[in-house]
């Protein structure tokens, strides 16, 4: 077998389960097969491979990981602690597998999953391109293949499965409900592959990795910018992805394996199949421009503040649901004249051109009170009981430079708490 080398060499892996130079499933199925049995003869026998054949599958396995993944003892084999990254991570990945199975049912479940350990990369790759674009014709660029290399691989797939994943219409495909299943599962299935390849990486010493977090709109002020300054000072090589956008975009995301976890408000109930870990406590304040003419009085109002156009997060949001419930316990109406604003940027610039009012988080306005670019209104509100924290899915085992990042902003977030403490006296 191959000498574990210093560095493994980079690999582009995209987070949408497309494409990329990721692990072949039917090498990593093999390395777990001669992990259990210990030997290249069973191993082979029990895959269908002559034993030449298999011996060939690992070395290549291993050529590609640049390290040895087994070693030889007597008459059989064990994984050397580099093969123990990639054979805890298969199986967590093969263990997708038969989640997925079990959607079929109880009855079909053994069967089923059997015929998804046969399917290929090339497989499970096209179902996933054509989810992630709607159309065979957008999938086969993403795949840079042809459109029949696309509708082979997604019949061959229906076909070995017994089971209709789309609904063919004019213009586009869309996953039946056992499709939508199956697509989060199987993009979890490739992503365990990819936190293996890093995982090796960094056992051989090359700390080059890759954290993709969603971020919302409270926490991008400081609590991410703040964690992701320490991660890059412990790890310089690491790359890391922020990807903005309203709640229901990035749990989807987060849900499907694209991200590794999710920062911002955390729901009240969690979202089923989900974990959570708070970070800190918010506070709610309402917030105009210095030169407004509420600035000059001692004493404000909510009655005051509805005076004027506001700046509202989208209905859905907490805080949005959290002010219509102040201003129901008062007696008011929701704003008549309001702009419905999910960025941060556009309503801190209508908020320092115009006298418009804003209700916000305390860290996202911070340093612009600090600085004296923006003003709190003296309006007492209740404790809006908002918590701060990260979501996770539930099953998700963070890499150890995602673990690194979550340490991060736990610290971060201790400090943050003390401000507001502290302000508050």
């Amino acid at each position: 077998m191959l000498d574990a080398y210093n560095a493994c060499p980079g690999a582009r892996i995209e987070r949408n389960g497309e494409h990329g130079e990721g692990l072949r499933l039917r090498k990593v199925w093999l390395a777990i097969m001669l992990a259990e049995l210990a030997s290249f003869s069973d191993a082979s026998a029990a895959i269908g491979l002559s034993q030449s054949a298999a011996s060939r599958a690992i070395r290549s396995l291993e050529i590609e990981l640049q390290c040895a993944l087994f070693t030889r003892r007597g008459h059989g084999v064990e994984p050397t602690r580099e093969g123990e990254i990639l054979l805890f991570r298969a199986k967590r990945a093969r263990e997708q597998l038969r989640n997925a199975a079990s959607d079929f049912g109880e009855a079909r479940a053994e069967a089923v999953f059997g015929d998804m350990m046969r399917a290929s990369d090339h497989e499970y790759r096209a179902f996933i391109a054509v989810y992630n674009h709607a159309t065979v014709s957008q999938a086969a660029v993403s795949l840079r293949v042809k459109q029949p290399s696309i509708s082979r691989s997604l019949s061959r797939l229906e076909l070995r499965l017994k089971q209709t994943l789309f609904e063919r219409r004019s213009f586009e495909f869309r996953a039946t409900p056992i499709g939508e299943k199956l697509v989060v599962r199987f993009k979890c299935m490739f992503r365990e592959l990819d936190q293996a390849r890093e995982e090796i990486r960094l056992k051989l010493g090359n700390r080059k990795g890759q954290v993709v977090l969603g971020c919302l709109p409270p926490t991008r002020t400081r609590l991410v910018p703040d964690a992701i300054g320490a991660l890059i000072s412990e790890y310089p090589d690491i790359n890391v992805r922020v990807v903005d956008g309203i709640f229901q975009t990035l749990f989807a995301m987060l849900m499907h394996g694209e991200l590794d976890i999710l920062i911002g408000t955390l729901r009240d109930p969690l979202p089923e199949g989900t974990n959570a870990e708070i970070l800190l406590y918010d506070r709610v304040s309402i917030v105009v421009r210095p030169e407004h003419p509420l600035t000059r009085r001692d004493v404000v109002t909510l009655e005051d503040c509805l005076q004027y156009d506001w700046i509202l997060p989208s209905a859905a949001a907490p805080l949005c649901q959290f002010f219509k419930r102040v201003l129901q316990s008062h007696g008011f109406k929701c704003p008549e004249r309001y702009t419905e604003v999910d960025s941060v940027i556009v309503g801190r610039s209508l908020l320092c051109n115009s006298d418009m009012i804003a209700i916000l988080s305390y860290f996202q306005v911070e340093q612009e009170v600090r600085w004296e670019r923006l003003s709190t209104l003296p309006v007492l509100l209740p404790d809006a009981g908002r918590k701060f924290g990260i979501l996770t899915k539930e099953d998700y085992l963070p890499t150890p430079f995602v673990a690194a990042f979550i340490e991060a902003l736990r610290t971060v977030g201790k400090q943050m708490q003390q401000v507001v403490i502290a302000d508050a006296r």
